[in-house]
């Protein structure tokens, strides 16, 4: 003998409800608009940040395998300089946006 089972849909969440759920679980709700905007210039100054490090990590490999090459040490010696003054650019620029930010989130908007 086949029973037949009928659901019932009316206990069933809807599918909204069910997304609102498991937003608040997460933590995960919408972002505000500062949110966005400081989170992709925050990405944006850490890749250039890597990027930096990677420059000196090269220019100190340079110097390192000169071998007394004059041309060489002084090709290192401006990648680190140049590198040092762009990595105080990002380094300042980090903390010019968090200040910012935070002052327009504190300030409501």
């Amino acid at each position: 003998m086949i029973k037949f089972i009928k659901q019932v849909y009316a206990q069933i969440p809807s599918m909204d409800q069910q997304l609102s759920d498991a937003q608040q679980a997460t933590g995960l709700t919408n972002p505000s608009l500062p949110d966005v905007v400081g989170g992709i210039i925050n990405s944006v100054l850490g890749i250039l940040g890597t990027v930096f490090l990677v420059l000196i990590i090269y220019a100190g490999f340079t110097w390192m395998t000169a071998a007394g090459n004059e041309e060489k040490v002084q090709k290192a010696q401006k990648i680190i300089r140049s590198s040092t003054i762009g990595l105080l650019v990002v380094v300042l620029a980090f903390a010019i946006t968090q200040f910012v930010f935070r002052t327009l989130i504190d300030a409501g908007l």
